[in-house]
């Protein structure tokens, strides 16, 4: 028997950029990876002495591409079997598929020995394949459908441990709706149960790369009502069909979806809990609109309005949400109506708590005497280190909390912080309904921009000013952080004037922010918060590049922590 090998990340891609282009599909690399180990050694199962074999599906140009590869390599062409998996499903495409698989039987009975495949395991186990997706909708109860492409295991895992429903693998590599074997399966020749096999599988749920994907269509349309709660759409880096097909069901369904990219190494927890922290939360309130409506301010800072508690009163209650973020720690209190009582900016340096320790005594050390702390939220990317909050919530609710108390005509939040830049989409209510992240880069961000600023020689409050009042419109055409530090270098040195230098950093980072913004949905009014939203230059550069006026606040980096308290309270 062949041990089958499970659908395992790698831990980096070093062996594969050797062999093959570094910027080629994701999943052709991770083959790649896999087949480079000297021995099977698969973590899930324990590992067994044969070599690794693996039967690949050539399912795109990309994977074709990593047959060319091991085919010049001795060691690793013994080691691979390959399925050539037509476009079709007409009765030619089935016949040719039937080939295929009859070469694979015989390639693995003369590899061991035996006489050919035993019909009636292949019987057997067809039944079962076929059943799969059946008897997870039959067991009832709301699920998650995760589509897409293929999904690593620790991926799968992670969305299993991290979210209070059951997850359906829809991927190309899960529970496919295979069609049952005929009812007279066990009658047919070899040969006939094969193309029988053949037509099953070329009929079952497509890959997007067929030419008929109408089924695809239809089991989006059969889930829907049917226990479905939101949607996990996974792509793959470097692979452009899964991307056209999520913005064709994002248009399609008012379902909560989540858009994941991944390259198949081991997935980071920090990079993933915060997306599927706020898909949970999204999930959560779906149906449950909650509605700040009490005390709109324009401005936050007029918002606030310290109160003096009358003697042998009660005191008054008071929340306070923390913000804890790369760069900055906010916190803001406020009172049963909404109103801003205090609130705190500090840096965050090395340790998340303490920073938000100082925060929240700042912030208590405002309050009148009858004012008392009843209930603190967290937020931010230092959320779960802040041991005396009371609960926790993602940045993505508490900014639009925030963001919608004080703007309620508001559908579209630009957030660029000191580390990573988000989009998040509201509807009328303030709930999220979309929203994208980027964490991967420090491209577009106020770090980005802290950089450029230590090479210009002046300071950030400078450079936001500057930026406005360019002549020569010149270009920083790399969005990375360091070759971008290398193109302000050569400017310099070609005696480029600075605010002409700083206004094409500006263009870099609205251009980046803008594209979030479109694939995100984005639709005005818009608000701009976090710390670059005091960046007047890059504030126009966005309004220019979006053609409309976005609304900042005169602290923008209170919105989260406010939207935090709001939530507390």
């Amino acid at each position: 028997e062949e041990t089958e090998c499970p659908n395992d990340e790698a831990p980096d891609f070093s062996r594969s950029d050797i062999l093959i282009h570094s910027s080629i599909c994701s999943h052709a690399k991770l083959l790649l990876a896999l087949l480079s180990e000297p021995e099977h050694s698969c973590r899930d199962c324990g590992g067994c002495s044969s070599p690794r074999r693996l039967v690949i599906t050539s399912c795109c140009d990309s994977i074709r591409r990593v047959c060319d590869t091991m085919a010049a390599d001795e060691n690793l062409s013994r080691r691979i079997t390959i399925l050539d998996l037509p476009h079709q499903s007409k009765e030619e495409a089935v016949l040719r598929y039937a080939a295929e698989l009859e070469k694979l039987a015989v390639n693995f009975a003369e590899e061991k020995g035996g006489d050919g495949f035993d019909a009636e395991r292949l019987v057997t186990a067809w039944t079962a394949a076929s059943d799969s997706w059946k008897h997870f909708q039959d067991s009832g109860g709301q699920y998650l459908a995760c589509m897409g492409a293929r999904a690593g295991n620790r991926l799968l895992a992670f969305l299993e441990s991290s979210l209070p429903w059951r997850v359906a693998d829809l991927t190309c590599g899960g529970l496919r709706s295979l069609p049952p074997p005929p009812k007279n399966a066990r009658e047919l020749s070899g040969k006939e149960l094969l193309k029988a096999y053949a037509r099953a599988l070329l009929l079952q749920i497509p890959c997007t790369r067929m030419s008929d994907t109408q089924d695809r269509d239809h089991l989006l349309r059969s889930m829907e009502g049917k226990g479905l709660k939101g949607m996990i759409y996974h792509t793959v880096r470097f692979c452009d069909y899964y991307s056209f097909e999520y913005a064709a069901i994002r248009r399609q369904t008012r379902l909560p979806m989540l858009k994941l990219e991944s390259d198949y190494t081991l997935p980071g927890s920090g990079q993933l809990s915060t997306r599927i922290e706020a898909f949970r939360e999204e999930l959560d309130s779906s149906g449950r609109k909650e509605v700040f409506h009490m005390n709109h301010s324009k401005n936050i800072t007029a918002s606030v309005r310290p109160r003096e508690s009358s003697a042998g009163h009660h005191p008054s209650p008071v929340y306070i949400g923390i913000d804890s973020g790369s760069t900055t720690t906010n916190a803001v209190a406020v009172d049963e109506s909404g109103h801003m009582l205090a609130w705190a900016i500090l840096r965050t340096g090395a340790k998340a708590c303490d920073a938000a320790e100082k925060a929240l005594k700042e912030v208590t050390g405002k309050l009148s005497p009858g004012q008392q702390a009843v209930r603190i939220l967290a937020t931010g990317y230092g959320r779960e280190y802040i041991s005396f909050a009371d609960e926790t919530r993602t940045e993505i609710t508490c900014h639009a909390a925030g963001a919608h108390f004080l703007h309620p005509q508001v559908r579209t939040i630009i957030d660029i912080g000191g580390q990573d830049s988000k989009v998040i989409c509201l509807d009328e209510a303030g709930s999220v309904v979309n929203f994208i992240m980027n964490d991967k880069c420090a491209a577009g961000t106020g770090r980005f921009l802290e950089m450029m600023a230590h090479t210009l020689e002046m300071s950030l409050s400078d450079m936001a000013l500057r930026g406005i009042s360019w002549k020569k419109d010149l270009a920083i055409s790399s969005v990375c952080t360091v070759f971008a530090e290398s193109e302000v270098v050569s400017l310099i040195a070609r005696n480029h004037e600075i605010d002409d230098i700083i206004h094409a950093l500006n263009k870099a980072v609205a251009a980046r922010t803008c594209s979030m913004a479109r694939r995100a949905g984005g639709t005005g009014p818009y608000v701009m918060t976090g710390g670059v939203a005091r960046n007047t230059g890059v504030k126009k550069e966005i309004e220019r590049e979006l053609e409309t006026r976005i609304l900042v606040d005169t602290q923008p980096d209170l919105a989260g922590a406010l939207g935090a308290a709001l939530l507390a309270r």
